[in-house]
């Protein structure tokens, strides 16, 4: 029987904190600086990329000139011979 009680005694309570324990809106974080922070951070690395990639392009596009104008000297020289 006590069983009962004690269960329909945990239903029926109220374990709710009182509203003082709530933070008032004024104390609340506002999100708009991590917003910010973000948003600068990202546009920085896509910065950083865009430069390193754009990096790596230019010297795997100037290897395969170079690779291009290597062949083109050897088609060259055998053709002499």
């Amino acid at each position: 029987m006590f069983r009962v009680y004690l269960v329909v005694y945990v239903f029926v309570s109220d374990n709710k904190p009182p509203a003082s324990h709530f933070p008032t809106p004024l104390a609340m974080i506002s999100p708009l600086k991590d917003i910010v922070i973000a948003t600068t951070l990202g546009i920085g690395a896509g910065m950083i990329w865009n430069n390193f990639k754009d990096g790596e392009l230019d010297r795997i596009s100037r290897f395969y000139k170079w690779h291009d104008a290597q062949e083109a000297q050897k088609k060259n020289a055998h053709a002499d011979d």
